[in-house]
This record gives structure tokens, C-alpha cells and sequence, in this order.
């Protein structure tokens, strides 16, 4: 009995279906990691706005300025120049500032940070959480991918909203006020 091997057409077949699991694999991958940088966002949102309103709670006013939330030296808010666009919602650059930064690590030591993805918007890049003291209540501006709508955030309420895709994501601005 002789033995037969594979056949050319036979061959092709299987190659083909392995590229296309291949491809189907790589796509879910890619959407995997994006939802978890939303999600690191999302859960950075949720430690500052506890620590917001803990912080209120304790010495009446909020802390600092404009800033960026995260770790010492991050720049957030548009990061390709000094402008601050009108379709992209009107949000310039941040830096850290200490006295926030120090003011929120009294509520709370461990902070996650929000995720570096960089949304594009008018050929500006835009990443981070941005913090915004108004004085009887704050903003926090988060930047989002591959998302139809703003997450919720617990502790703080939505309150503007990019009209549509902020470039190639959601430019979210949430606000937290106390009564």
C-alpha cells in the first residue's frame, strides 16, 4: 500500500483557515486592549473623584488649581501645542501641579494612574485626566478610544460630552459639586 501526502489545493485550504483565524484573533486582541486602557481611565476617574469629595469633606474647599491627575511631571489636555481648539472642545494644556497632587495623596495614597493613550483631534493629540477647580465645583476632563458614549463614573456626573467623535475618540468632562 502506498502512502499519500497532502494535496497543493489541501494544503492551501488549511493555510487559508488558519490565516483567517489568525486575522479574527488579532482583531479581538486589539479591541481587548483597548477596553482596558478605557477601563484603567475609568477606574483612575472613580479613585479622584472619591478622593475629591474626601478631601472637600474634610477641609471644606477643593484642592489646587488646574492639573494634571497622575503621577509627578505628567502632561495632560492637548499635548501638541499651546492652543486650545475649538473643535476639540476647548481644552488646552496641563501640567502637574504639586499643590493638588499632595492635597488628593492626604484622602488617599495609592491613586491609580490613567492609562497614555493619546486621542487625536484636529491633528492634536490629547491624553489624561485633566482636574479643574471652579471653586463651588470641579471638572475632570478624560479622553477615551474606540467608545460610542461617555463611561459612568461613580462619584461625578457627566456633564459635557464631544458632540459626536472627539477626532478618533470621546473627549468626556465630568463635574463633581457638593451641596
Amino acid at each position: 500500500m502506498k502512502s499519500r501526502g497532502f494535496t497543493i489545493v489541501e494544503l492551501l485550504i488549511v493555510i487559508v483557515v488558519i490565516a483567517i483565524l489568525a486575522a479574527i484573533s488579532i482583531v479581538a486582541y486589539n479591541g481587548i486592549q483597548q477596553r482596558a486602557k478605557n477601563s484603567q481611565t475609568v477606574i483612575a476617574m472613580v479613585a479622584y473623584a472619591k478622593a475629591i469629595r474626601g478631601y472637600h469633606a474634610v477641609n471644606q474647599n477643593f484642592p489646587g488649581t488646574t492639573s494634571c491627575a497622575g503621577k509627578v511631571g505628567s502632561v495632560c489636555g492637548n499635548l501638541t501645542d499651546n492652543t486650545a481648539p475649538a473643535a476639540c472642545s476647548g481644552i488646552g494644556p496641563a501640567g502637574y501641579e504639586a499643590a493638588f497632587g499632595n492635597a488628593i495623596k492626604t484622602i488617599s495614597s495609592t491613586i491609580p494612574e490613567p492609562s497614555e493613550q493619546e486621542i487625536t483631534c484636529d491633528g492634536r493629540k490629547f491624553k489624561g485626566i485633566i482636574y479643574q477647580n471652579f471653586g463651588f465645583a470641579v471638572a475632570l476632563y478624560s479622553f477615551y478610544k474606540s467608545v460610542n458614549q461617555c463611561p459612568a463614573i461613580s462619584g461625578a456626573e457627566l456633564y459635557m460630552t464631544t458632540s459626536g467623535p472627539f477626532g478618533d475618540g470621546y473627549m468626556c468632562a465630568y463635574t463633581i459639586t457638593l451641596s
